[in-house]
């Protein structure tokens, strides 16, 4: 199933909240997380860490979850988790400082234990596929023969969209978000929801107000069902209810579309559009971001410029890549720039 697109900040914010269940992580690495050690975690040794964290100098970090657990043998291991809903570059650079910075505090606290093994995971629910390097050694020029000494911080990279075109594990609460972020257009989001309503309602009956939250405030808006001033009391009657201004909807469209005097025809074409153009808006959204991503990018690349070369060679750089929006070829010249010597070079190869 092709994947929908969302709001970004949104569906981070609403993962950062369901990865703060435990029997949610629990689902991740028990379904999830392809390494073998993991697979003997102990259930009950999950417990939540700070996701705040701060060195020397009072820089501050947090990550979206941190989590420990013990491994067979009593390892203790942690898991520092970024939900992630569109690429960032900058992915193995930032995980690596959460890492020693996590490193940092443990050692400055308990300076004669030893440090536990830290598991980093991004978690990415955009509709690209992720291209960012996965560790700070792909990253370098290696040109020195130093990688050696260079920090080869990776991270567990997990894309619902890759995983959405496998197998999944059944009833398994990360199988469920995946699905989620799968389903195109608010209909197919509520039969997602309707066949694992069981699941959710009996063994899981802490956790389904969570998922409809995410379904209705992010994944698929719809307007919220006016329950006079009560909460959903359970996850069917929500479905019922997003059920049910789907159609409320639809029949307003019909109706407007009818008043303008269009075909009954014309009138379907106009619902099965409109039924896609709420996702579409939402893929607009993340466009945007996509845009201000790249903007940043050349604005980042054009003061490197500047500073190595003079402001006559920037301005002819930005007039050049103005409308580029091929994040390879950014990523190429952002190489240019360090290895050419002079902007004659430079200008030559762009």
């Amino acid at each position: 199933m092709a994947q929908a697109p969302r709001i970004p900040e949104g569906s981070d914010r609403a993962l950062r909240r369901l990865f703060g269940h435990p029997e949610v992580v629990a689902d991740l690495l028990r379904g999830f997380v392809p390494l073998a050690p993991v697979s003997s975690f102990d259930r009950n040794s999950l417990q939540p860490l700070p996701d705040n964290r701060v060195d020397f100098n009072f820089n501050k970090r947090e990550s979206d979850r941190t989590w420990s657990f013990s491994i067979e043998g009593g390892a203790r291991v942690v898991m520092i988790f970024e939900a992630q809903s569109y690429e960032d570059r900058a992915m193995a650079g930032r995980m690596a400082v959460q890492v020693a910075m996590f490193c940092e505090n443990f050692q400055r606290l308990w300076p004669s234990e030893l440090l536990p093994e830290v598991l980093p995971v991004v978690f990415y629910t955009g509709g690209a596929r992720w291209r960012a390097v996965r560790s700070l050694s792909e990253a370098a020029s290696g040109k020195a023969g130093l990688l050696t000494y260079f920090a080869d911080s990776c991270y567990l990279l997990l894309e619902t969209g890759v995983l959405a075109t496998g197998p999944l594990p059944k009833h398994n609460l990360v199988s469920l978000i995946v699905r989620m972020e799968a389903a195109r257009g608010a209909s197919d989001l509520v039969e997602v929801l309707a066949s694992e309503r069981e699941f959710l309602e009996r063994r899981h009956p802490s956790l389904w107000s969570d998922y409809f939250t995410w379904a209705v405030e992010v994944l698929a808006p719809v307007k919220r069902p006016d329950t006079e001033g009560r909460g959903v009391e359970s996850l069917q009657e929500g479905i019922d209810m997003i059920a049910e201004r789907i159609q409320e909807e639809r029949e307003e469209w019909r109706q407007q579309a009818m008043a303008e005097g269009l075909s009954e025809g014309k009138v379907k074409g106009l619902l099965e559009g409109r039924a896609e153009g709420r996702m579409e808006g939402l893929a607009q959204g993340r466009a945007e971001e996509r845009a201000r991503s790249l903007a940043r990018e050349k604005g980042l690349l054009r003061r490197l410029i500047l500073r190595k070369f003079g402001d006559e060679i920037a301005e002819i750089w930005s007039e050049r890549v103005s409308t580029l929006d091929d994040d390879d070829r950014l990523r190429e010249l952002s190489g240019m720039i360090i290895d050419c010597e002079t902007a004659e070079e430079l200008l030559r190869k762009l």
